[in-house]
């Protein structure tokens, strides 16, 4: 059995741990408001966000896939909040 984790959290997949990552990162740990998400992700497209995350994630960046992490913004963008992926 695949462990997939991320912050000592247990997730079902993959791409369920991935998604709290990318929820974790754009509200800061859950520090940011609604609404700062919302101008992050009205100026930014996805692939950019993914691209500021893995700059930041670097140099364990490696472990991530970029269109992956795409994905998961694009995710987070259709939620009503952010944080019910954490």
């Amino acid at each position: 059995m695949t462990l997939h984790s991320f912050a000592s959290i247990a997730y079902p997949t993959a791409e369920a741990a991935l998604l709290a990552e990318t929820a974790t990162w754009i509200s800061a740990g859950g520090l940011n408001e609604t609404s700062e998400i919302a101008e992050s992700f009205a100026a930014k497209s996805d692939e950019a966000l993914a691209d500021e995350l893995l700059s930041e994630c670097e140099p364990n960046a490696d472990r991530l896939d970029r269109n992956d992490v795409v994905a998961a913004f694009a995710r987070l963008r259709d939620m009503n909040s952010v944080i019910d992926a954490i």
